[in-house]
């Protein structure tokens, strides 16, 4: 991704410190709506690719959600030694409770959480064997460096998938 070019208004490599602030702020504010925005926003398909993209984890993998969100997606996922990273606090309060509470249920250990940023991931080198990122590589302030610190975290031969919109 050398060298920035916009198009139709749109940098893909990345946005400003102070719009990914603004973007961040109003992504909390939906959160009593974030799934009902996301099926509206992908004409009800979101749940249809959730569950394509669930088919890449087997059980007993080490799995990272990149901008796991409220947990829509995380809460689904089944028998793999999860963890889920978000920026947001706030999102990482939802997602925990909406997360532990599927995982109790099916008597599985509970997640990992880390607030951070794709741009830093606070983990060690080598650690999964799947990385996802759902809906969210789209709001990473720099593409290219969130790709290197995603791959940095994967084990060799790992997968990272993303599914996005728009």
């Amino acid at each position: 991704m050398a060298g920035r070019s916009a198009t139709g208004g749109y940098d893909p490599s990345g946005i400003d410190l102070h719009e990914w602030e603004i973007l961040e702020s109003q992504l909390e504010e939906s959160i009593p709506n974030y799934d009902r925005v996301n099926r509206l926003m992908t004409f009800g398909q979101d749940s249809v690719w959730r569950k394509n993209v669930r088919n890449h984890a087997k059980a007993g993998m080490k799995v990272l959600e990149v901008g796991c969100g409220p947990g829509s997606f995380a809460e689904d996922i089944e028998n793999v030694d999860l963890t889920c990273l978000d920026p947001s606090e706030e999102m990482l309060k939802v997602a925990r409770k909406r997360v532990e509470a599927a995982r109790k249920s099916r008597g599985e250990e509970p997640a990992e959480y880390v607030q951070a940023i794709a741009e830093s991931i606070p983990l060690p080198d080598n650690t999964f064997d799947r990385v996802f990122c759902l809906f969210s590589f789209r709001d990473f302030q720099d593409k290219e460096k969130g790709l290197q610190e995603i791959l940095r975290v994967l084990k060799p031969g790992g997968q990272l998938v993303i599914c996005d919109a728009g």
